[in-house]
């Protein structure tokens, strides 16, 4: 897994905990991914008093799609503080997870 500022490389199941702050922006955010999920399930999740709750409609795979039948690869959302990424259930993936 390889991390830079606003994104990161996933070739395993894993997760990416990162502070929004850091950002230095506290409104909409948008997670976007480009690859393959490699038949995994990509998920987002708040942190909150070190619970995490997912985020409405962050749950994304290749059979997530929209109302033309297109693949959903981003969703945007309000929240502050910190977020942890998730990919599970992949096998061979080769995708980078943007925040934006």
């Amino acid at each position: 897994m390889t991390t830079t500022a606003n994104h990161r490389v996933f070739t395993a199941d894993a997760e990416w905990s990162i502070d929004l702050n850091d950002y230095g922006r506290m409104d909409y955010q948008t997670i976007a991914y480009a690859g393959d999920l490699g038949g995994g399930t990509l998920r987002v999740y708040a942190v909150f008093g070190g619970t995490n709750i997912p985020l409405p409609d962050s749950k994304l795979s290749a059979s997530t799609l929209d109302g033309q039948g297109e693949v959903v690869k981003a969703f945007p959302f309000r929240t502050t503080g910190d977020l942890v990424i998730e990919l599970s259930g992949a096998t061979d993936p080769n995708v980078t997870v943007y925040v934006l």
